[in-house]
């Protein structure tokens, strides 16, 4: 069996609520980051359209696909980054649920890029605190 690249992620949508919240901020910056960029092209397109006309409208295709790319990039990064938060959350809440029905607690183990490592880090130093105290 072959493994799989680190940034390859089986569920990119781990916790869809969480996620799809960032991803609407993600693209709300984005839409007003175009905006703004394509109202600042739309400016030295009049400009530059007393000098070649042709500039202008090649200006406003650069500016309308440059905003797809940065807007198609930013949705791809937030995902990458919510799931890298998402992931750990998900991990501690199904362990919280496990315990509550009666397991005994285990630690969590967590992807070396995820975030929340100091948090999953003093739950699992808790989990071995509690294992010492049962012994």
């Amino acid at each position: 069996m072959s493994k799989r690249p680190s940034f390859f992620r089986r569920i990119l949508l781990i916790d869809k609520k969480l996620q799809l919240s960032l991803l609407v901020c993600a693209f709300y910056i984005s839409v007003v980051f175009t905006s703004f960029t394509f109202i600042a092209a739309t400016l030295l397109g009049r400009i530059s359209r007393e000098i070649n006309p042709h500039l202008y409208f090649e200006s406003l295709i650069v500016v309308l696909v440059g905003g797809l790319v940065a807007t198609i990039a930013a949705i791809y990064l937030m995902l990458v980054t919510t799931n890298r938060i998402a992931g750990p959350l998900y991990r501690l809440r199904t362990e919280f649920i496990r315990v509550r029905s009666g397991g005994a607690p285990q630690k969590i183990t967590i992807r070396k890029d995820d975030m929340l490592e100091e948090v999953i880090g003093e739950y699992n130093r808790m989990v071995e605190s509690l294992n010492k105290d049962r012994s």
